[in-house]
């Protein structure tokens, strides 16, 4: 009886052996990956992520010239999925049988062939450039916040925030990272503008970020403004503030000088300058392009005025402010009072007649506001009322969205008339999300004497830079006639990208450069 039942139990184990194997499959995923790219600093070619139902199998970057085989026993009943997220400059395909997919490919594993075939291709209509990668493949950590000037003898600058303490500055240690370029398309190794110490203390070493940046257009003098210290502007008090640094270059970026405290030329703290906003608590420039003007130079000045915007926290709440320097940011002062109560971060540009136009974030659109100099040698004059660009006839309006992007005018020519122009640029996101950012335009007319209402008025949908997830942005006009464009986009939360676009694409061939 006993030799029976082992006798049993051993052809029970032996066929549940059999029928466990045949209710599972060996599968292999073959991958083709493209070993060329249209640029050498687009090395990633796609994140490969593998699961079975919600466990994941498989998850890595993939990068020109890798060679990857992936093979799994799963059970016949198991959804299988694979997804392949192809970075700018690659597209993928996914053969099973006679069925291609593109990116995503779900299936039951018993509905699955053998072999299935994963091609990851060079796109070589490809214009996008990948500057910083976040995660970055040496220490883990992300990259944020898009910096781009051009300096006088055509060197074109890409800088942005390394975060090793993995948030904005004020969280711990924040670099500022640099990559130049000559050429439009060979960029240098990253190194830094200026490399914070971290630590716990709220010290002015400890990390410097949210670069604004203009390069001189008459020397290779470059100026940076950003952010220092370990307090976040957010959670700021009058006995906790963040610090102020200015850092420059006197060689077109090759070389920089230590990041000098000018905290106490802004703010009520112990140093050697008369603060211009003793009240404020904190305070920083939104990150992106100082403008120098087109029209002015003071008396006896060497340059060009400065203009540029700062976001400030007070008893008062947050305030946008305008500032402007006519020594290349030796010294600055006020541009009239509040420009946009309860702003965020804020951009600036110069109008035909010298009057200053401001864009400062919010949901659904943009806050925009004048001021029209009664002396621009003194810079005496007033700011109008800002008004709400989403809640006036044709103006710029978005999904919930709130972030930085840049406003930049250019010459340009209208291709219907023929007519010589000026264009107003706007770039943002438009989703709900950050998201498809884009760049809005609006012709300017040299007749009118804008009033912010009719500054926020009658804007065009222009060039959708980004398909995906995508956030903060800057742009320039080049020496070359087109606009560079340094942006956040996806994925990883994200990566610095750089594109150049001319007029012709930016209007959809409504205005060409001038």
């Amino acid at each position: 009886m006993k030799k029976t039942l082992l006798i049993l139990l051993f052809v029970f184990g032996f066929v549940e052996i059999i029928f466990a194997q045949q209710c599972k499959r060996n599968l292999i995923f073959c991958f083709s990956i493209a070993d060329t790219t249209t640029f050498s600093t687009n090395t990633r070619v796609a994140d490969v992520i593998l699961k079975s139902g919600e466990k994941t199998l498989f998850k890595e970057i993939v990068f020109v010239g890798d060679k990857l085989t992936i093979g799994k026993t799963l059970p016949n009943d198991s959804l299988l999925s694979l997804q392949i997220k192809p970075y700018r400059g690659f597209y993928s395909e996914i053969k099973c049988e006679k069925e291609v997919f593109q990116t995503v490919f779900a299936k039951k594993v018993k509905e699955i062939n053998d072999t299935v075939f994963v091609d990851l291709k060079t796109d070589t209509n490809n214009t996008y450039q990948y500057l910083y990668y976040s995660l970055d493949d040496k220490t883990n950590k992300p990259y944020r916040i898009p910096a781009l000037a051009q300096c006088s003898d055509g060197t074109l600058l890409a800088l942005s925030d390394h975060r090793p303490c993995w948030g904005d500055i004020g969280f711990g240690e924040v670099d500022i990272k640099i990559r130049s370029s000559n050429d439009y398309k060979n960029w240098t190794p990253e190194r830094f503008v200026a490399d914070g110490k971290g630590g716990e203390k709220n010290i002015f070493e400890c990390g410097f970020g949210d670069v604004a940046i203009v390069a001189d257009k008459e020397s290779n003098e470059v100026l940076v403004m950003c952010v220092a210290g370990r307090q976040v502007f957010s959670s700021a008090n009058k006995n906790n503030h963040n610090f102020m640094a200015r850092v420059r270059s006197n060689d077109s970026g090759k070389t920089w000088l230590n990041p000098e405290d000018v905290t106490s030329m802004f703010m009520n703290v112990k140093g050697e300058y008369k603060p211009i906003l003793p009240e404020a608590y904190s305070m920083f420039f939104a990150s992106g392009r100082i403008v120098q003007s087109n029209i002015f130079k003071k008396k006896n000045s060497k340059y060009y005025r400065l203009y540029a915007s700062l976001l400030t926290k007070s008893a008062n709440g947050n305030d946008n402010y305008v500032v402007y320097s006519d020594d290349f940011g030796e010294s600055w002062r006020l541009l009239g009072g509040v420009c946009v109560k309860g702003g965020d971060e804020a951009k600036v540009e110069e109008l035909n007649d010298g009057s200053i136009v401001v864009s400062s974030r919010k949901p659904h659109g943009r806050f925009f506001n004048i001021f029209t100099f009664s002396d621009i040698e003194k810079a005496k004059g007033e700011w109008q009322t800002e008004v709400c660009s989403n809640e006036i006839k044709n103006g710029i309006s978005v999904g919930a969205n709130s972030c930085n992007g840049e406003l930049l005018k250019v010459k340009a020519i209208n291709s219907q008339s023929g007519e010589k122009c000026n264009l107003l640029l706007q770039s943002l996101p438009t989703g709900d999300n950050r998201e498809n950012v884009t760049i809005f335009f609006k012709q300017l007319d040299n007749n009118i004497k804008y009033t912010p209402t009719l500054l926020a008025e009658n804007w065009q949908k222009g060039l959708q830079i980004s398909d995906r997830l995508s956030a903060y942005s800057t742009m320039i006009l080049l020496n070359n006639g087109k606009i560079g464009f340094l942006f956040e986009e996806e994925p990883n939360d994200y990566s610095i990208v750089y594109s150049s676009f001319s007029i012709e694409e930016i209007t959809n061939g409504l205005y060409r450069a001038d």
